[in-house]
């Protein structure tokens, strides 16, 4: 009776079974896909601290959705870190709040589950954050690589990163094989002719986009770098302290005891840095056992919203005249003219004045460009001189070199020579913007971090976060 009993009751509880919904395990087969800035590419994933739009889904449909936990695998004590947050409707700074996690659900249908992804902690010198999907076993059924890409004091890069910048440095100013002449003329060339044209304001005698001028000019000198490179972000020369490590013959060079000249060592790629002439590397001063000013000469770098500059026009002057001249004064040699991107120093003495600006924009919240608080002066160029503001200078004019109107700038390009120093197209970024047809603008440069309206370009600092204290439980940049 017995078996029969159990005969019977096997197929019948099989049944009962059949009737009752049970969510569907993983197989060993489930995979989940995971795009950053929702794309399949992996060129453009880089984060900094700005949030990117990100998704997830089933490589394949499935009879059943599938909860999955997000989260960030950092490679090495020294990796960057990333944050979390649900949701496809825009971050903002008002409700920025990463999380280490973030439980989402795949669809059963293989369409994509979107969330918001950004760098928490800067990464060491490459890709060394694993974006992982895991079951709640903390099985990983799908991951992605990226990297924070920060702009870091240069005085404390690790070895990877001031030799991965070098190498990068040394190939950008030779370009072997490739069919187009050197940039570095390009540069130097570009940045004297337009001198007294609106990117410095004759020690405070006419108005100027010095600001915007040269965080596009930067950020060009990057993304050039970047093509080489990737992993790379332009350091900063912090001109308020010693720097021994930048003023080595191991980095940017050590001044030659009784000379202007700068000593590279043998095995530094820079080594044999000159002009085109052939004249080597000059500097009058080096920098490595005291500073060429202190931090207090421009209090915007440790300022409150009470003791900062208010409006932009004088900000910029102070940026120029004081903390901007100083370092150039200090240094002198190739530093001390209109051509001084003939010196790579150049670019990570203009980081730190970009650095600074960023700061103040963070403390006063000057991020909208059609207010003459966050730049002077707003809209477009009237079509004629007033006050001193020519074309190119206004919120909306595209500026020089990048631009197709010349304006007042200088001498129009009249030949199809992308690579004449009078014109050169803005080198685009995969998932950034701003490109060959998309020019750069002084209105386009203020919110760098898309933290108001803009566009995130892609660059941030080390110590300027997405927001006045980081994320909750994770400071940004905190090395």
């Amino acid at each position: 009776m017995s078996t029969i009993a159990n005969a019977w009751f096997v197929p019948i509880a099989a049944i009962v079974a059949a009737f009752v919904w049970q969510p569907k395990a993983a197989t060993a087969q489930t995979v989940a896909l995971i795009e950053i800035r929702s794309s399949p590419e992996t060129e453009d994933d880089f984060l900094c601290w700005s949030p990117v739009r990100a998704r997830a889904r089933l490589s394949q449909p499935s009879s059943d959705d599938l909860a999955v936990t997000l989260r960030g695998a950092g490679v090495g004590p020294s990796a960057g870190a990333v944050g979390f947050m649900a949701g496809t409707s825009p971050v903002t700074r008002a409700n920025y709040a990463p999380k280490e996690e973030l439980q989402i659900v795949l669809k059963a249908d293989g369409s994509w589950t979107e969330f918001f992804l950004m760098g928490v902690k800067a990464s060491d010198g490459g890709k060394d954050i694993a974006v992982r999907a895991e079951l709640a076993n903390g099985t990983s059924i799908g991951q992605t690589v990226t990297m924070v890409r920060v702009r870091k004091n240069a005085e404390h890069l690790s070895p990877k990163e001031r030799n991965n910048f070098l190498s990068a440095l040394a190939q950008w100013k030779i370009i072997p094989g490739l069919a187009r002449p050197t940039r570095f003329e390009d540069f130097f060339t570009t940045h004297a002719d337009a001198f007294s044209k609106g990117i410095h304001s004759a020690f405070g005698s006419m108005p100027s986009n010095f600001l915007p001028w040269h965080r596009a000019f930067l950020l060009n000198f990057e993304r050039e770098l970047q093509s080489i490179d990737p992993t790379i972000s332009l350091p900063y020369w912090k001109f308020d302290e010693p720097s021994p490590h930048l003023f080595s013959a191991d980095f940017l060079g050590a001044k030659l005891p009784g000379s202007n000249e700068v000593d590279l060592a043998a095995t530094n790629p820079i080594r044999g840095w000159s002009a085109p002439s052939g004249q080597p590397l000059t500097r009058a001063r080096a920098a490595d056992t005291m500073a060429p000013m202190a931090a207090n000469v421009l209090p915007a770098l440790a300022c409150t919203s009470d003791s900062c500059p208010d409006e932009f026009r004088e900000t910029t002057d102070k940026f120029e005249m004081n903390y901007h001249n100083g370092a150039h004064g200090f240094i002198l040699g190739w530093l001390g003219g209109g051509a001084s991107p003939r010196d790579p120093l150049f670019f990570l003495l203009h980081a730190n004045v970009d650095r600074g600006w960023a700061h103040w924009q963070q403390v006063r919240d000057r991020y909208d460009s059609a207010s003459k608080l966050s730049y002077t002066p707003e809209g477009a160029y009237p079509g004629s001189v007033k006050d001193g503001m020519k074309e190119g200078l206004y919120a909306n004019d595209e500026m020089w070199p990048w631009g197709q109107k010349q304006g007042n700038w200088g001498t129009p390009n009249t030949t199809d020579d992308d690579w004449l120093p009078y014109r050169f197209p803005f080198p685009s970024a995969p998932g950034l913007p701003l490109s060959e047809t998309d020019y750069p603008t002084p209105a386009k440069m203020i919110d760098y971090m898309g933290a108001f309206h803009g566009a995130d370009l892609g660059f941030c600092y080390d110590d300027v976060h997405y927001v006045d204290n980081g994320p909750s439980g994770v400071i940004a940049g905190e090395q």
